[in-house]
């Protein structure tokens, strides 16, 4: 059952947007810190989130493979989700990268609650 383990993803990822956790292990981690693969280091903390995030989907996909609703939302709030982190890092004029991350979340928030609605009605 996703629930648990992606509600528990999503209130990690709500405190680490509050409170910044990725920016601190990034500059306190002296493997990430001192890394030339990206311009900041926190960079790889949210790369490492994306990779976790990216195995609980491809693990839990056969439970939304038949709710096509619930899956389409899902993919669109990853693209926000995407759009937020890319266009943060590239720093776009105008682009806002904390809406483009809200609109993500609340998005999750719908897919979940989408999918417990069609489980309920099975």
């Amino acid at each position: 059952m996703p629930w648990g383990l992606m509600g528990s993803g999503l209130l990690w990822a709500g405190l680490d947007e509050s409170f910044a956790f990725h920016e601190f292990i990034g500059a306190n981690t002296p493997v990430l810190r001192d890394s030339t693969l990206t311009t900041y280091p926190d960079d790889l903390v949210v790369l490492s989130y994306l990779c976790i995030a990216a195995a609980v989907f491809l693990y839990y996909l056969p439970a939304f493979r038949s709710r096509r609703l619930p899956i389409l939302v899902l993919v669109l709030a990853a693209c926000c989700q995407t759009a937020g982190a890319v266009g943060g890092g590239f720093n776009f004029q105008g682009f806002q990268e904390e809406g483009a991350e809200v609109v993500g979340a609340l998005l999750y928030l719908v897919a979940l609650l989408l999918y417990a609605r069609e489980d309920s009605h099975m």
